[in-house]
């Protein structure tokens, strides 16, 4: 299921998302500059290719459960929208995934 962010207001946003093992799409600000991800209990996972609903490949990398995971995406300026996208899956079952989304001037 797609998560679009895309119009959330600076220069902090929380969000909340029930995962599934299958790829969830996550857009962006085009604010972002740095992203914290936090999955609760079981780990997630986060990759660079695949659509929104398909399964996961073997490209990914795991993000341990209960510990933060800071991504930064950009110093300064605009990001692409291209670029603003995150792919996340959960390890098994639904987890809850909390991300911290920073602007960051």
């Amino acid at each position: 299921m797609a998560v679009d962010l895309s119009t959330a207001v600076a220069p902090l946003h929380t969000e909340t998302i029930t995962m599934a093992t299958t790829i969830t799409q996550v857009t962006l600000p085009a604010w972002t500059r740095k992203v914290t991800i936090r999955f609760v209990t079981i780990a997630g996972r986060l990759t660079h290719t695949g659509a929104d609903g398909a399964a996961l490949g073997a490209e990914h990398y795991v993000l341990a459960a209960d510990e933060d995971h800071e991504i930064t995406l950009s110093a300064r300026g605009q990001l692409p929208e291209s670029n603003r996208i995150l792919r996340l899956a959960a390890a098994s079952g639904t987890p809850t995934a909390h991300l911290l989304i920073e602007r960051g001037d």
